[in-house]
């Protein structure tokens, strides 16, 4: 591979690696989210290329969050019952969605949205229930 194209290919990596970076501040600190849309666009007004924030105003945390998926069914559900802790079957079962994806979701792919809140005590089950500031 010839030096200029793995140049380019660094600086793509760099670009991602900011934008990936922006993303996450934003998730962790939603009400930065217009400052540094603002920001960026008065970056791109400056360097002469145009950039338009998005029309209407997204939550990052529920962007890429579908209603009809199994994370977007327990968090409505969460939402529907006051988010009051619950063991996985609880919520498998309330949200309709198979105990192996609620387990997949507050253990690993959803993790940052879910907080342990202990266990039963009659059964040692664990408890979740969703972060406050994601139910909005």
């Amino acid at each position: 591979m010839s030096s200029a194209i793995q140049s380019e290919i660094t600086k793509l990596r760099e670009k991602a690696e900011f934008l990936e970076a922006i993303d996450k501040g934003i998730q962790c600190y939603p009400e930065m989210r217009d400052l540094v849309l603002k920001t960026l666009s008065m970056a791109g007004a400056k360097s002469g290329e145009h950039t338009n924030p998005p029309a209407e105003k997204v939550d990052p945390i529920q962007r890429t969050i579908s209603p009809g998926s199994a994370i977007g069914k327990l968090l409505a559900w969460f939402a529907q019952n006051g988010n009051v802790p619950a063991t996985v079957a609880e919520m498998a079962g309330g949200a309709s969605v198979s105990a192996a994806s609620v387990r997949q979701i507050v253990y690993t792919k959803h993790k940052d949205k879910f907080d342990p809140v202990g266990k039963k005590p009659d059964t040692r089950e664990s408890l979740f229930k969703v972060k406050e500031g994601v139910l909005q």
